[in-house]
């Protein structure tokens, strides 16, 4: 059984759901630290004026020590109409934006002020648009003890499998302490070259929001996504990039 761990990311890119796909449990790292400005709460789309950044404001008590199942949305404002308007003036002329917009204004209507709740039943709305049916459990729900690399083992053990496909960009914290062949775990790393698709507003741009894929290219967008999966890397193998 192959097990992946993220934290739950707002409107994440096509890695993100590449990672998903390429499990059988994928963990939603909820009871880890919040970092402010980070892609737990904001992300890219693509607009006729270049990027523009879609950030979901925060409880302005947000302590650095605080989990992020623990951060409450700041629901001052109107944020969602907002980002709503952005997301609809950015794509409303795109291919299949008739089809996908109501998929994410479901998503937006959602009644939740738990950021962690939001982004997680985002991704998992759009995994269901995509096709991608994996579990999906969160890591705040068996509370596993450690840090860092500890941590992970746990979370494996826990969950009974016996291999970790790790995003690459974690390969620096793991080489520090890397325990997974003393405790007997196939330790991999994700492999994924973003493929390119068609897309509005000019030159193309890569690592948007899964969305900006979705409003192109709808229900082919799985296939595009696989095509960026490559064979997965063994931890030496990343050692020598």
């Amino acid at each position: 059984m192959i097990i992946s761990v993220m934290q739950p990311t707002y409107l994440p890119w096509m890695g993100y759901f590449a990672l998903i796909d390429c499990s059988d449990k994928f963990v939603i790292y909820d009871d880890v630290q919040f970092e402010k400005q980070s892609w737990q709460q904001r992300n890219r789309i693509k607009t006729n004026q270049g990027v523009q950044m879609l950030t979901i404001p925060v409880s302005k008590s947000v302590s650095a020590s605080r989990l992020i199942y623990d951060i409450m949305i700041n629901e001052n404002g109107k944020w969602r109409k907002k980002h709503l308007k952005s997301i609809e003036q950015s794509y409303r002329s795109s291919a299949y934006f008739q089809e996908v917009f109501p998929v994410l204004e479901s998503c937006y209507l959602h009644d939740t002020d738990s950021l962690s709740e939001f982004n997680s039943h985002i991704i998992m709305e759009l995994c269901g648009y995509l096709g991608i049916d994996k579990k999906i459990v969160f890591s705040s729900s068996f509370r596993c003890q450690g840090v860092k690399v500890d941590k992970l083992i746990n979370i494996v053990k826990y969950l009974g499998a016996d291999e970790y496909l790790s995003p690459i960009g974690s390969f620096e914290y793991i080489n520090e302490n890397n325990l997974f062949e003393k405790e007997k775990i196939s330790l991999h790393y994700q492999n994924f070259r973003h493929p390119r698709y068609n897309q509005l507003h000019g030159e193309f741009i890569s690592h948007m929001s899964i969305i900006d894929l979705l409003f192109n290219e709808g229900k082919n967008s799985l296939q595009i996504l696989r095509s960026g999966i490559l064979k997965h890397l063994s931890h030496e193998e990343v050692k020598m990039l």
